[in-house]
């Protein structure tokens, strides 16, 4: 195989990993591009002439696009979880919230925010 056969497999091969916290057991997986497109548009709020981070919904959005039930395979959270979420433990949600931020190449949870940040428009 060449290079761009090598790449498109690479490129399919979603990073995961399971997350145990609080007596409970995840699976947390890394985004596409395309949902890591779609994180950033619900995360993206503009501030005077500049588009930030909404730090506010952070965690929340990242368990809800990337944590799983290990066993099913099914998305633990969805849209309608945010304000559960939010209003939750921080010390469970920031777990996963940063393994999904990592496993999607942001690093940790600063790294991420910096990297989704954009300049002035």
């Amino acid at each position: 195989m060449g290079l761009r056969e090598d790449t498109l497999r690479t490129l399919s091969d979603l990073p995961s990993e399971i997350v145990e916290t609080h007596g409970l057991r995840f699976e947390v997986r890394g985004l596409t591009v395309k949902d890591a497109n779609g994180l950033y548009d619900r995360l993206s709020k503009r501030v005077g002439d500049t588009v930030e981070v909404d730090r506010e919904k952070w965690n929340a959005e990242w368990c809800i696009a990337s944590v799983f039930d290990p066993d099913t395979g099914d998305k633990v959270f969805d849209p309608a979880d945010r304000d559960s979420l939010l209003a939750g433990r921080a010390d469970l949600v920031q777990v996963l919230a940063q393994a999904a931020a990592r496993l999607s190449g942001f690093g940790g949870d600063e790294d991420a925010a910096r990297r989704l940040k954009s300049e002035p428009a």
